[in-house]
């Protein structure tokens, strides 16, 4: 899909501070391909400087993902961007493709899972691997707060968006467990999940240097 001119776009990958490793590798790999702006969520306890990095004070754990997202929607919003692309800090994607299919006109696209979580109520939600959030959405996060809540985050996504905006499922985002539909000149996969940083190394190899994937 054609990008809308003047259509203001950011990335925001969710990381923690024990994960350096895992950031170094998008940074080696998939980002400096990336035209968009993009940044690194981290939480406490506080480090140096990471460059292109959110801080949010909330603690570096699992629980916690959910305000980190709650913030960057918040920042993306106050920046006047229109879609914000959420991943996680071992997702691998091809930047070209996912530049290709930004979601206009559509508030939140990904992965659907429609079964829910009981944690919250069996409400559907996207996988929080991969997912795109527009304008509209973001402002339901920031002024719900609900995002403020520990839990898993994409199902606190869900529960939050759910009977506001239309969930769109997009199965080229693939949630994984393993990497094993990568990006190929056989398929049309944006992202895929669980790289740790071998594996994202191994994919993006093949993506870019055997297979020449577009």
């Amino acid at each position: 899909m054609a990008l809308i001119p003047f259509m203001r776009l950011m990335t925001a990958i969710k990381s923690c501070h024990r994960h350096a490793d895992r950031r170094a590798m998008c940074a080696a790999t998939w980002l400096p391909h990336l035209q968009m702006d993009w940044l690194f969520l981290i939480g406490r306890p506080s480090l140096p400087v990471v460059l292109n990095s959110l801080t949010v004070n909330v603690p570096d754990d699992f629980e916690n993902i959910g305000p980190k997202i709650h913030y960057a929607c918040d920042y993306a919003y106050m920046r006047g961007v229109d879609y914000l692309f959420v991943c996680d800090d071992d997702t691998y994607v091809h930047p070209g493709r996912l530049m290709g299919a930004v979601p206009y006109g559509q508030d939140y696209t990904g992965w659907y899972r429609p079964n829910g979580h009981p944690m919250l109520g069996m409400v559907p939600y996207i996988q929080g691997s991969a997912y795109w959030l527009s304008r509209r959405a973001m402002e339901y996060v920031i002024t719900s707060r609900s995002m403020l809540r520990t839990g898993p985050d994409d199902c606190l996504l869900g529960a939050t968006l759910w009977d506001k905006v239309q969930f769109t499922h997009d199965g080229r985002y693939e949630p994984g467990p393993t990497h094993e539909r990568m990006p190929s000149v056989f398929n049309d996969v944006i992202t895929t999940h669980k790289c740790l940083p071998g594996a994202m190394a191994m994919v993006h190899d093949f993506v870019w240097n055997k297979c020449r994937v577009v």
